[in-house]
Formats: structure tokens, C-alpha cells, sequence
């Protein structure tokens, strides 16, 4: 079998065929709440969400758990999620530390009520496996 190289034109988007169409992702609730949050809303969510910090245009944590095995248990929860809501974070996983990172691409790299809905659950599935929030170990470039 001879392979052979594929050159991409860029047209109306210059996405690979493996990408979503262009304008796909503008339908229906796959982008509800796609607008960026003004920085007071960003605070008002997180007095609900003790486990998160606002950093950079993202919403990030630290969550310890007992062992690497519980980080990797809860990484695939939080990957679980993400495919429910098509909303994925940037994640990083350092022996029994998982850092998280939520922010919306097409909002700019800013903050958005997926965010914090990703953030709400991504917490309640860190609580239900005994992890201990370390927001203020999320340090930017460092994982």
C-alpha cells in the first residue's frame, strides 16, 4: 500500500475533513451560553465554586487525591463529562494531582456559562471521589 500525501486548500474553513463542518458548531445546545462573561459574572459564579480561581481568561484548579490511581479515576470522570457536554478541559495530571483548566475558544479564550457549568461538575465528581481542591497550586505555564 502506497501512502500518499494530502494537501489541504483552505476554503470557507480551513479544518480538516475529521473537524466539524464550518458554522456546525452555532446549532443548537452545543454552544448555548458561548458568550464571553464579564469579569463581576465570573466572580459571581465562583462564590459558588470554592474549588476554582479565575486565571487569564480560564476558570483553573488543583484537585489532590489519595493516590494516582483515584487522579486517573477522576481524569476519566471529568472526561466523561466533558463528552456530555462537549466541553473539554485542558487537563494535567502530576502523580495524585489533577490540574484543570476550563475556557471557551470561541469566546475569545474567555470565560463562559459552560465554564461554569463544566467547573460545577467537574467539582462534584472531584468531591464524590474524597479529592481536596488546591486552587491556589495552579500555577500558568508550570504543568
Amino acid at each position: 500500500m502506497r501512502w500518499r500525501r494530502r494537501r489541504w486548500k483552505a476554503g470557507p474553513s480551513s479544518c480538516r475533513p475529521r473537524c466539524p463542518p464550518a458554522g456546525a458548531l452555532t446549532q443548537g445546545a452545543a454552544v448555548a451560553g458561548k458568550d464571553a462573561l464579564p469579569p463581576e459574572r465570573v466572580d459571581e459564579a465562583l462564590a459558588g465554586l470554592p474549588d476554582w480561581r479565575a486565571d487569564n481568561g480560564g476558570l483553573v484548579t488543583v484537585f489532590k487525591m489519595p493516590t494516582a490511581v483515584a487522579a486517573l479515576e477522576l481524569i476519566a470522570a471529568v472526561g466523561r463529562l466533558a463528552e456530555e457536554q462537549n466541553h473539554h478541559p485542558d487537563l494535567d495530571w502530576r502523580y495524585n494531582r489533577v490540574f484543570i483548566r476550563y475556557t471557551s475558544h470561541d469566546a475569545g479564550g474567555q470565560v463562559t456559562d459552560r465554564d461554569i457549568a463544566a467547573a460545577a461538575g467537574a467539582s462534584e465528581a472531584a468531591a464524590a471521589s474524597g479529592a481536596v481542591a488546591e486552587p491556589a497550586k495552579y500555577v500558568p505555564g508550570r504543568q
